[in-house]
């Protein structure tokens, strides 16, 4: 048996038709598990509409996408076997139930991730293939067994927070399979928790959440939940989070440049700069050279160059100075440092 679990926050409009895609699974083996996270709305009405066996759960205030789904992860009994999380402006293709079951099942997986259509806008799509669809918690199905023995938990970030659930399902399954054909839709909803805010408040959070998730991650893997040789003595896993607080710092930084005064982004950022593996990857010019970054956003189809270089965003958070002869794909210059 699975639960799917849906979290829901002003989802009246758009739940119907996710529940209309649960209805036409070709494998109905599930129960739904809704979460209103304080919305101040009722839903009865539309789960008495559905044939589906659903389970509603209110929360009594708002805490976030990440606790609400936590929630319910908490709630669901061994009896369970899988879970599987949808949100409520997304839909399943009518294979999806049965295909990740089949392949969990038949593997005794611990996660299975299917590629994932990303609709942008209609008539605009792009297909997330698979193995690269880790960060996002659509088109998958984990463990429930695995999950609580590892104790791997949503943060309570509004932003980023299945970035920081799937990286630790990733690093620490060892029984991990992927479904090239797609299995979800996954909706561009300018309305969602995470869209439905000012372009300021968004980059905000945006960067907060990752910032706040990476540190949390870091500490994690530090505290011996998982051997450091796995994860953060590894180069590329290094790097990876490297390109990545830089895009998001940046992405920030063009929706408002206020955000390189925030003392609580800082702070966490300052953090990452002194676990030892990142001070070691950023002395090693070869390792360097296997970052590929660009030095732009495109925010509302237009582009915005990036004002702080590479370079520079790590000598503001580490005080250390790279070397010049690294030669990265991206954002080089040779800016003059002053302290």
């Amino acid at each position: 048996m699975v639960n799917i679990i849906i979290p829901v926050f002003h989802s009246r409009e758009t739940l119907p038709r996710a529940l209309k895609s649960l209805e036409n699974q070709t494998d109905r083996k599930f129960i739904v598990t809704i979460v209103v996270d304080g919305d101040g709305e009722k839903y009865e009405d539309i789960t008495a509409a559905t044939p589906l066996n659903t389970n509603l759960i209110y929360l009594d205030e708002n805490y976030g996408p990440g606790f609400a789904r936590q929630y319910a992860v908490d709630c669901t009994p061994e009896i369970f076997k899988w879970v599987m999380f949808l949100d409520s402006d997304d839909y399943l293709n009518p294979r999806a139930v049965e295909v990740l079951t089949y392949e969990a099942e038949h593997n005794n997986a611990e996660v299975v991730a299917s590629s994932i259509i990303h609709e942008e806008a209609v008539g605009l799509s792009v297909i997330i293939p698979a193995q690269d669809s880790r960060i996002w918690i659509h088109g998958k199905i984990y463990s429930n067994k695995f999950l609580k023995e590892n104790e791997i938990r949503f943060p309570s970030t509004d932003y980023n927070e299945d970035c920081l659930f799937n990286n630790l399902v990733f690093l620490k399954a060892t029984r991990r399979f992927f479904v090239n054909e797609p299995l979800i839709i996954w909706k561009n909803n300018e309305n969602s928790i995470t869209r439905g805010t000012s372009a300021k408040d968004r980059a905000l959070k945006n960067i907060y959440g990752y910032a706040h998730n990476v540190i949390a991650l870091f500490q994690k893997c530090h505290e011996g939940w998982l051997n450091p040789k796995d994860t953060t003595e590894r180069p590329d896993f290094v790097l990876t989070w490297l390109a990545g607080l830089y895009f998001q710092y940046m992405n920030s930084y063009v929706a408002d440049s206020t955000i390189s005064e925030n003392e609580e982004v800082n702070t966490y950022l300052k953090e990452f700069f002194t676990y030892p593996e990142v001070i070691d990857v950023l002395s090693r010019p070869v390792q360097l050279r296997k970052l590929k970054l660009h030095s732009f956003a495109v925010e509302k189809n237009q582009i915005f160059f990036y004002h702080i270089s590479f370079d520079e965003f790590v000598y503001k958070f580490s005080g250390i100075k790279l070397d010049k002869n690294y030669n990265y794909e991206g954002a080089h210059n040779d800016t003059n440092y002053s302290s």
